[in-house]
């Protein structure tokens, strides 16, 4: 049981929200299922390959310098 409760605290963990920073590449993984490459700018995410903003639902997000790329 506490075995448990240690895993619920560490995937709970791992879906706290971090800062985006403007300078990083960010993976997106969007709800259909597609995958895009984006930075933070003006508070939203946008296209590393042409600059649109992100309007899809985003289902997770992960740096790209946390992924060592």
């Amino acid at each position: 049981m506490k075995k448990e409760k240690v895993l619920a605290q560490e995937q709970k963990s791992k879906l706290q929200p971090f800062p985006f920073n403007g300078d990083e590449k960010y993976l997106l993984k969007l709800a259909d299922g597609r995958y895009v490459v984006a930075y933070w700018d003006l508070n939203e995410f946008a296209s590393y390959y042409d600059d649109n903003s992100v309007q899809e639902e985003i289902e997770s997000i992960v740096s790209l310098k946390e992924l060592g790329l």
